[in-house]
């Protein structure tokens, strides 16, 4: 997360959403920007109170942080809020918060570029299927805008999943 700049509801969502199906896969995650992004979605909290996405994204990290009192404490404010029940927490795997790489992706990695959404799913079709007969495949999602709803099953093969930061998504199989 710690090149994000924005978040839309519909990424918010998206992210939300893959998080999710994530936690409920034997995926090893490293997060690096876990701060901008909570930050991030709390000022958008602020300015759009009604505005679930937010929300539930910000309880998806919380929850893929193992940060289980202030999931708990934001759990109870949008029960209250949204006169829903909020998600349940989940005892998982927590993700490993890490600095940033200062690596540069290898050059044959997959780029993945603009909204990641339904148009985009031949690409995600090619790259799973290098992904699958590779030892420790690369994607480079540098240029990603935001996912967009289509996207949290696209992935769904995948062993294990790096996000060491930068907008880069590097895929290995473990």
């Amino acid at each position: 997360f710690s090149q994000v700049a924005e978040v839309d509801p519909a990424g918010a969502q998206g992210v939300a959403d893959m998080l999710g199906k994530t936690r409920k896969t034997k995926l090893k995650l490293h997060v690096s920007g876990a701060s901008s992004i909570i930050d991030l979605l709390k000022s958008h909290m602020q300015s759009e109170p009604g505005e679930q996405s937010y929300w539930q994204m910000l309880l998806a990290v919380y929850q893929l942080l193992g940060k289980q009192a202030e999931f708990e404490d934001l759990a109870v404010d949008f029960a209250v809020t949204f006169e829903l029940s909020p998600p349940s927490w989940e005892n998982v795997q927590a993700a490993l918060e890490v600095a940033a790489p200062a690596a540069e992706m290898p050059k044959d990695a997959f780029a993945l570029q603009g909204v990641i959404s339904e148009a985009s799913q031949r690409e995600i079709a090619s790259t799973t299927k290098v992904m699958t007969n590779s030892t420790r495949p690369s994607v480079n999602s540098e240029a990603i805008c935001r996912p967009g709803s289509a996207s949290p099953n696209s992935f769904a093969s995948v062993d294990a999943i790096e996000v060491p930061g930068a907008n880069r998504l590097p895929l290995m199989r473990l």
